[in-house]
């Protein structure tokens, strides 16, 4: 395969009730907006923040493997998390002890990957894929545990 122009990865994390259950979701696209994977899954019970910082490690994790076939010029990171984006970008510092040790891993993780990228914050509704996913997750949980 070529190599395509650039890879958008979205991400999203929320728990409901802040602390509360929680979940991820992570959707990669091509420059042509043709998913090439998701992926949704519960965490447990966490906060908003830490659902948000979990989503963008478990897409650094899939782009892994996801990279061994393709590769991309570039990748673009979306998260409606202005938090988490400002804190990755350098502009927030980071206070929590609990997302320091996420955001130290996901600076990291975004070195190894070895490819050109952009982290970028956007509205929830440009989001709403991941969200979508993320909240199909979740009732899945709570009709489980009825």
């Amino acid at each position: 395969m070529g190599e395509a122009t650039f890879l958008k990865v979205f991400t999203d994390g929320g728990a409901r009730g802040n602390p509360g259950p929680a979940a991820i979701s992570v959707v990669f696209l091509d420059n042509k907006n043709q998913i090439l994977l998701k992926r949704a899954k519960t965490i447990g019970w966490t906060t908003n923040n830490f659902a948000e910082y979990q989503a963008f490690l478990e897409a650094l994790s899939l782009l892994k493997d996801f990279l061994k076939n393709q590769k991309f010029k570039k990748i673009k990171f979306y998260s409606d998390s202005q938090l988490l984006v400002n804190q990755i970008l350098g502009i927030y510092k980071v206070k929590n002890a609990q997302l320091k040790t996420l955001y130290e891993k996901a600076k990291q993780e975004l070195i190894n990957l070895g490819v050109d990228y952009e982290v970028i914050h956007v509205h929830r509704h440009l989001n709403s894929l991941t969200d979508a996913l993320l909240n199909k997750a979740l009732d899945a949980q709570k009709r489980e545990n009825s």
